[in-house]
């Protein structure tokens, strides 16, 4: 064992790719647009209405006001990454902007809460208020983890006062920014180990483009409620097999060897076109835990497995 606070080899890579990344999702949001470089020039533009399931990402609003158009949108965009605590060796998953693109402008999304950030349209560009437009949720596909959605924005005005519009219509966004899982429950979960209850309200992992040195696989981690607490696994990049190699209580690090634990993940279905919800099941017999003792682990959460369109082919 060690504490945790002065080794930061386990993480050591993926703290290497610790910056933000931001993902073009063309191919991945629907995969019947194509593979080919054709589909980033023109791509077929997805049929969206709020009241219906919608086939991918996208929108379609009317523009009124100084501009009388149809602002159609095609393409999308993810900033996700990691955020690390470099003194304390942990780091959780960070969200950032989602965006809508096309050929006339683009919509950008924060969440926590759901908002639009900034809106550009042909040569205007507009930072609204959070109260400045609305986000009704609509229906969802749950096979691919987008929803539509209403989107009103009403009177909104240039930057540069170089003219005002209103927007109306529907887009299509990943369904958990809308706050829409189907029958997927909820992510994260308890793990008890021996009278320790360690509670992860978050269960986001992103699977990253980095291998750790010594066993060539990706590191996975989730950060407990704590703030003391983490859970380390490992993901096979050819396999998909987890290996739960670390775990960390009261920022005291042990080492978990591949043959002590093992570790099982059953897919609940997507949650957004980039993320897949698990159920992993974590068994471990004897689990030494130094002056904690000897204990054994039976733990199920659910987790929200993040995969970047590059590694989507080694899932």
């Amino acid at each position: 064992m060690r504490r945790w606070s002065g080794s930061l080899v386990v993480l050591g890579m993926a703290f290497a790719s610790s910056v933000a990344i931001t993902f073009g999702l063309v191919v991945l949001v629907v995969q019947d647009r194509g593979t080919s470089s054709d589909a980033w020039s023109e791509p077929p533009a997805p049929t969206i209405a709020v009241e219906a399931i919608p086939p991918a990402t996208g929108g379609s609003l009317s523009v009124s006001g100084d501009r009388d158009a149809t602002f159609s949108l095609d393409h999308d965009s993810y900033d996700v990454g990691i955020e690390p605590d470099f003194e304390r060796g942990f780091a959780r998953v960070e969200f950032g902007r989602f965006g809508l693109e096309g050929v006339q402008g683009a919509i950008a999304f924060i969440t926590d809460p759901l908002v639009v950030e900034q809106i550009d349209f042909d040569g205007l560009a507009f930072y609204p208020d959070p109260d400045d437009c609305t986000i009704t949720p609509g229906e969802l596909n749950q096979a691919i983890g987008v929803a539509s959605a209403r989107l009103q924005c009403a009177s909104l005005t240039d930057l540069r006062d170089a003219g005002t519009i209103s927007l109306d219509g529907a887009v299509a966004l990943p369904a958990d920014l809308l706050g829409m899982r189907g029958d997927v429950p909820p992510s994260g979960g308890r793990v008890e180990i021996g009278d320790r209850i360690l509670e992860f309200s978050d269960g986001r992992m992103l699977v990253q483009n980095a291998l750790t040195e010594e066993t060539e696989r990706q590191p996975l981690f989730l950060y407990g409620d704590d703030e003391t607490s983490s859970l380390g696994f490992e993901r096979d990049p050819e396999t998909a097999d987890l290996f739960f190699t670390y775990l960390v209580i009261d920022e005291e690090l042990f080492d978990i060897a591949d043959d002590v634990c093992l570790v099982t993940a059953e897919d609940l279905g997507p949650v957004n076109p980039m993320t897949t919800a698990q159920q992993l099941a974590i068994r471990c017999n004897e689990l030494d835990l130094g002056e904690l003792g000897v204990v054994a682990l039976d733990a199920t959460l659910v987790i929200d497995l993040i995969v970047p369109p590059d590694l989507l082919a080694r899932r």
